[in-house]
């Protein structure tokens, strides 16, 4: 270290683990350092050590999660006249390190207290540069200088805002920052908001708090929350604080497809920051989707004239690249202000849409001339919602046949271009559909078409994307341009020319009508009208891939995977989604539970197929890791993950996959004994999706400490809701993992009050003589017989050491004829004792789940039919639906048990499951038969409104 008569510096930092980057920083700063102090607040590697080889005094510090409390202590330890206070994983660039006495130098003969250095942000995952602000990191020790906040904290004088700063030149001195990883982002969030609401219950100022909960909530996904703070913050105008645009930032982020509420926010940033150029961008395109053209042309203009005279210490977040955009769209503009633009119609076909069809109008105003709604037979509120909404309605009769009614909405519409779109899809950014269809015509004047990205989400599941693929949504009105086939219907050329198709790669739209609780009704339909077309015309390759689909959403997975083989053997070929044929065949071949090698065989030609899809390879790489093959699990894994995030062309599941790759990827780290990989990608895996339960399995077979520790680090990843809880304790139970599931029942009674069942059942198996249990349970077999079948039944599917254990120890202590019938329900065994069966039926009822209860009262088929058939009766009057549909479906259609009695169980089993339409064709086959009660009338009313008949 070198000495200075006049001017003494030391080198700061407060630190905890930071082996990984701590000696990077101290070289890039301490030749210009009379001393280093280093405060440690609970190192368990090997920092302190590497700080005093350095020759740095060292003190402990306990932890009290106040970050100024802890910067404030290692200043009352530093002894110098200014003070060089780095973060461990912040360095000096090499080009200007050296400059760091001098510049302190000539502030101190300047009068300055504060100096901010322009610190440049990369991501320590991926390298990614991020943004570049100042911030302030030496000052002159004073003891009026001092931190304030828990966290964020910000060097204040006597409590105010320091007014002697000067702003040092990137030239002279930069300091790198790596802090931030897309992997570590959610964690520090959540670290951050306990911190801030800690600080805001004793805050005298909590305005000062707002942008930094509205980055917190972001961080956590909270975006209720962080809309409100970043709304609060920004009423109060631009403050004198580096990067003061980050509340802005955030909302126009979280505000996109709230177009009004953003078009404010961005009014409001250019007005409080007129030098950033990307606010004026963004403000321009809001402007040109409200067709506001001459203000978007003028807003443009602006922020390229800010782009070339920019000159701030605020942050700006625009390049060249960006500002060609702006110019092409200017450009765009411009042209559309002088010359006109095209007209567009909206169109959609709807039967009881109410729940849906409000989105789609409140979409389609936004970009389109005209709303064509065609109703098919509504009974419900569709045509006076689209009729208030200012859409122009027809009503059509409904023939089966989508081509015909869509081709009728077509005829209406009076537009240039159609766009046509279901009643359950919107465009994410409908504000973007004129202005891109504008320059797609510009660069493609002979275009038919444009092919869009469809996104279908589960609405059901939190919005969880299912799947995303490309295909044709807007098109030109044009007489020779319609649709064809009654399902599943195409758009061509009645003419027989090619459709000209263009790919868009900004419009996006969301779609709905593969949620959970849409899907089967709409598997069940399409099945029906590709049959009808076969009856009628016979069967064909065309027919291949549609049935396949409806197969597997229907549950019939032989079916599936026939007809999937035959259409991936078909010459008939999509152009974007021909990748789903293998995803269906794979799929059913894993439930059929077809050998690994025929999966390993069907899902490698998939990736030979499809070689920049990254779902096969996470298909196979699994598959390997069933075979234990943990070099080519890898392989497969690595390549996945080298093309995520690439546009793809080809449908792609990729979006719900991606816990499975991470999964993956951390189940071959451990599996190499890199257990420190292992957890990092499982983290990976499961902030993704919380509830991937093979991982939370890997997860607790990982964890070294109690199970006390483990229950905490689990909740901590899934949160500790009573909603999270209650999953966690859910995997426990099924996983065989009592321990575990002790921690959360009690974690659940302690935050709800409520205590969950079966904690006494386990403490019985696990810790009485198994001689003992067997008196206790024959000795009174009624009350203890279930609690057996429970074991069993929840620990049927959990494939865990501690779980085989209890399964093995509750079969033995099954009487004879249930053990027979459970051997036999398992696989384990062909022929049973009848006796066994039915007494053991009313727990399956109550116990098991749809697969599980349908599994077993299959064996009343091999008794006789009237065994099923009861047993389906039973089902039904426990209101379990599915199973007693499935039971009644396996007997013969020509069993004397085939009666109006039976056809009546059926339609009020479909009635419940949801399928109205087959609902009303089985009672309708009921009352034929003779059944005129009123319960069959009743329901036959209910099946035929729910229907729309």
């Amino acid at each position: 270290m070198t000495k200075d008569s006049r001017i003494k510096i030391s080198l700061c930092y407060i630190v905890k683990n930071e082996v990984a980057v701590l000696e990077r920083s101290l070289f890039s700063a301490e030749k210009a350092a009379d001393e280093i102090v280093v405060v440690d607040t609970g190192s368990t590697d090997d920092t302190v050590n590497i700080a005093r080889a350095h020759g740095a005094r060292v003190f402990s510090y306990a932890w009290k999660e106040h970050f100024s409390d802890a910067r404030n202590f290692a200043l009352e330890k530093v002894t110098g006249d200014w003070v060089v206070f780095l973060d461990a994983d912040e360095y000096f660039t090499d080009d200007t390190k050296e400059n760091i006495r001098t510049v302190i130098e000539n502030a101190d003969i300047n009068g300055v207290l504060l100096l901010a250095l322009q610190w440049k942000n990369y991501d320590s995952d991926t390298g990614a540069h991020l943004v570049d602000v100042y911030t302030p990191r030496i000052f002159k020790n004073l003891s009026s200088l001092r931190y304030v906040g828990r966290i964020h904290e910000q060097l204040m004088e006597n409590g105010e805002i320091i007014e002697k700063v000067a702003f040092v030149p990137e030239e002279e001195l930069c300091l790198i920052h790596t802090g931030y990883s897309s992997h570590l982002s959610k964690e520090k969030a959540e670290r951050n908001l306990r911190l801030l609401l800690m600080d805001l219950k004793e805050a005298k100022h909590p305005e000062q708090l707002y942008m930094a909960l509205a980055e917190a909530y972001e961080g956590v996904g909270d975006t209720e929350n962080a809309v409100k703070y970043a709304e609060m913050d920004i009423a109060r105008g631009r403050q004198a604080q580096t990067y003061a645009s980050r509340s802005y930032r955030i909302l126009i982020n979280l505000l996109r497809g709230k177009h009004e509420r953003q078009l404010r926010v961005l009014e409001k940033a250019v007005k409080d920051f007129p030098e950033l150029p990307e606010f004026h961008a963004e403000l321009a395109e809001a402007y040109a989707a409200e067709e506001r053209i001459e203000e978007a042309v003028r807003t443009a203009e602006q922020g390229l004239y800010a782009y070339e005279n920019y000159h701030s210490i605020e942050p700006m977040q625009f390049d060249e690249s960006m500002k060609k955009v702006l110019e092409g769209r200017l450009a765009l503009w411009q042209e559309k202000l002088y010359c006109g633009e095209v007209k567009i119609s909206a169109c959609v076909i709807v039967k009881n849409e109410e729940k849906d069809l409000p989105a789609w109008l409140e979409n389609s105003r936004r970009y389109a001339d005209e709303c064509i709604v065609i109703d098919t037979g509504s009974t419900d509120k569709t045509k006076e919602i689209a009729l208030k909404a200012g859409a122009s309605v027809y009503e059509v009769p409904w023939n089966n046949d989508f081509s015909e009614a869509k081709n009728s909405a077509i005829k209406k519409a009076s537009g240039d271009w159609v766009a046509f779109l279901d009643a359950d899809e919107t465009f994410y950014e409908s504000e973007l559909v004129r202005t891109e269809l504008s320059e797609i015509l510009k660069k493609n004047p002979a275009a038919d078409a444009v092919r869009v990205t469809i996104v279908n989400v589960d609405e059901d599941d939190r919005d969880r994307e299912i799947q995303r693929f490309r295909t044709v949504r807007i098109f030109r009105n044009r007489e020779n341009i319609r649709y064809k086939n009654a399902v599943h219907e195409v758009l061509t050329k009645t003419d027989g020319s090619e459709l000209i198709t263009v790919d868009s790669e900004k419009l996006v739209v969301r779609h709905t009508g593969y949620s959970a609780g849409r899907i089967l009704e709409k598997h069940r339909r399409n099945l029906a009208l590709l049959q009808k077309d076969i009856e009628e015309n016979g069967e064909s390759p065309k027919h291949y891939r549609y049935l396949a689909a409806s197969f597997l959403g229907l549950g019939f997975f032989e079916e599936a995977l026939h007809y999937a083989k035959k259409a991936i053997e078909s010459p008939m070929k999509s152009s974007d989604s021909e990748s789903e044929l293998y995803r269906i065949a794979l799929r059913s071949m894993e439930v059929l539970r077809r050998p690994v090698e025929e999966r390993i065989f069907l899902a490698g030609k998939a990736v030979e197929e499809f070689p920049t899809l990254p779902d096969f390879h996470i298909v196979l790489g699994k598959l390997w890791l069933k075979e234990k093959r943990i070099d080519e699990a890898e392989k497969e894994f690595r390549a996945a993950e080298a093309l995520a995030g690439q546009k793809q062309r080809e449908a792609t599941g990729f979006s719900d996959m991606e816990d499975e790759l991470y999964r993956g990827l951390a189940e071959v780290a451990k599996e190499k004994g890199e257990l420190g990989m292992a957890e990092k990608e499982l983290k990976r895996a499961l902030d993704i999706e919380p509830h991937n339960e093979e991982a939370l399995e890997i997860f607790a077979e990982m964890q070294t400490g109690d199970a006390e520790a483990t229950a905490a680090k689990m909740a901590a990843i899934a949160g500790d809701t009573d909603e999270e809880l209650q999953f966690l304790s859910r995997w426990a139970e099924h996983h065989g993992r009592i321990d575990l599931y002790r921690i959360f029942t009690e974690m659940i009674k302690t935050k709800t009050g409520r205590e969950l069942p079966r904690l006494t059942l386990y403490d019985d198996i696990e810790k009485i003589p198994l001689e003992e249990l067997r008196n206790r349970i024959v000795g009174g077999l009624a009350e203890n017989f279930s609690k057996l079948l429970l074991i069993l039944i929840r620990l049927e599917k959990v494939d865990t050491p501690s779980a085989s254990v209890m399964r093995m120890t509750a079969e033995r202590l099954l009487p004879p004829t249930a053990l027979g019938v459970w051997l036999a329900y398992t696989g384990r065994a062909e022929a049973f004792d009848d006796e066994g069966f039915t007494p053991m039926l009313p727990w399956f009822i109550e116990y098991a789940d749809d697969e599980q209860l349908a599994r077993f009262a299959s064996l009343g088929l091999g008794i006789s039919e009237e065994c099923l058939y009861n047993t389906a009766k039973q089902v039904m009057d426990a209101e379990r639906w599915k199973p007693a549909f499935e039971l009644f479906a396996q007997l013969p259609g020509d069993s004397a048990l085939i009666s109006a009695e039976f056809w009546k169980n059926v339609g009020i089993s479909l009635y419940h499951i949801g399928d109205a339409e087959a609902a009303a064709e089985s009672l309708e086959k009921a009352m034929t038969m003779g059944d005129t009660s009123g319960e069959l009338k009743a329901y036959l009313g209910w099946a035929k409104e729910a229907a729309g008949k």
